[in-house]
């Protein structure tokens, strides 16, 4: 007796055993109700299910349940899966024990027709055939060469994509993080999606890798995958490493050399810089600064008048810290002064003139000054104007 054979055989005496049950439980007048036995050839397959595979256009995916009566043979079933092109052509067979099955090596962009069938041990089918028709896909979306990582593995850092090349226009592309740690078998799980992942504590001694995945409809979906390194990993960053202090320079108190009035011209005196350094100077009055007043010299004006100066010299100087120094304020300014003018004028003029009979003084205008501008002494005279005209001498007189 073949397996064939047997294997409905034992699918007959299954049923029979459901009939003779069903015997026991409801006899009329001590009849048996007569057996039922499986029809002839088992149905097809149902629910037979091809499709394109997602990821590679040359493949396809087929999956099925067991036929109406599988279930009444106790024994494991196998079917036969074949592939026949657009012009029928057998192009792929198998025999499997499983309900699902990849086909590849085939053409991408064809339509192909798919059929399984429950077989015996020696491969003869026991049902009939169920079919399917599928398309591949046309092929693979445009996808970039590679992508990378970029940004650095510390703790409040951002890492983003770099992609070597472009997505095909109207893909659909997502982009999912991986951390792994250093005690784990395998690659861990999600941790981010999307084009940046900001690095927290959580992240501490991960290894990070990236996989942008592109899909589109009608092509197969592309994923590409940053090279994994698990020698680096995310740390804390290091301690802010701080610049050594700029040196000193060597600067002195600026001094201020002329008169404070109006008119004149002051000169700051810088004194003793370090070598090299470039010095600037800033003019004040009453410690405000003035207006364009940022040379050495500056001249005294008329809205100086009252105010106290003072000079501020700021020197620089690579790898020393910016310096400034302010003299003391001068005496406040004051006005334009007018001289002595013109002295007494006319000294005591002339003598005594004449002298008069006897002692009367002679007439002379002695004594009484000149009319003139205030203290300033009339030329050729002394000081005060005062020198004695003719005739000072005692005129002659009789006695």
């Amino acid at each position: 007796m073949n397996a064939s054979r047997a294997r409905r055989l034992r699918a007959g005496r299954f049923t029979a055993g459901l009939a003779a049950a069903a015997l026991g439980a409801g006899s009329i007048a001590g009849l048996a109700a007569p057996a039922q036995a499986v029809p002839g050839p088992l149905p097809a397959p149902a629910n037979l299910s091809a499709t394109p595979d997602q990821w590679d256009p040359t493949a396809v995916d087929v999956s099925w349940e067991d036929g109406k009566y599988a279930w009444e043979i106790d024994e494991p079933v196998w079917y036969e899966l074949r592939v026949r092109d657009d012009e029928n052509e057998v192009v792929a067979t198998d025999t499997t024990g499983a309900q699902n099955a990849v086909v590849d090596g085939l053409e991408a962009g064809e339509t192909y027709t798919v059929e399984v069938a429950s077989i015996d041990d020696d491969g003869t089918p026991t049902s009939a055939w169920a079919t399917d028709e599928v398309t591949t896909l046309a092929g693979y979306v445009g996808a970039p060469s590679a992508i990378a990582i970029q940004g650095s593995l510390t703790v409040g850092s951002t890492l983003s994509v770099v992609e070597s090349g472009a997505w095909e226009d109207g893909a659909d592309v997502t982009y999912e993080w991986f951390g792994t740690l250093p005690d784990a078998q395998s690659s861990g799980p999600v941790i981010a999606t999307g084009r940046t992942l900001p690095l927290t504590v959580a992240h501490l001694d991960m290894a990070i890798y990236v996989v942008a995945t592109g899909t589109k409809e009608g092509v197969a979906t592309v994923g590409v995958a940053s090279a994994p390194n698990l020698t680096q990993r995310v740390t804390r960053p290091a301690p802010p490493v701080m610049p050594p202090a700029p040196a000193v320079l060597t600067a002195s108190t600026p001094r201020i050399s002329g008169d404070a009035k109006v008119g004149e011209t002051l000169t700051a005196r810088p004194g003793d810089w370090t070598d090299g350094a470039k010095l600037t100077y800033q003019w004040e009055a009453d410690g405000k600064s003035i207006k364009g007043a940022g040379g050495r010299r500056l001249e005294l004006t008329k809205a100086h008048r009252g105010e106290r100066i003072s000079v501020t010299v700021t020197g620089s100087l690579t790898g020393y810290a910016t310096t400034s120094r302010t003299s003391d304020e001068t005496a406040k300014v004051a006005g334009k002064g007018k001289g002595h003018g013109k002295g007494h004028g006319k000294g005591h003029g002339k003598g005594h003139g004449t002298g008069a009979k006897g002692d009367k003084p002679g007439k002379g205008k002695d004594h009484k000054p000149s009319k003139g501008k205030d203290h300033k002494p009339s030329k050729g005279k002394n000081h005060h104007g005062h020198k004695p005209g003719k005739g000072h001498k005692p005129g002659k007189g009789r006695g």
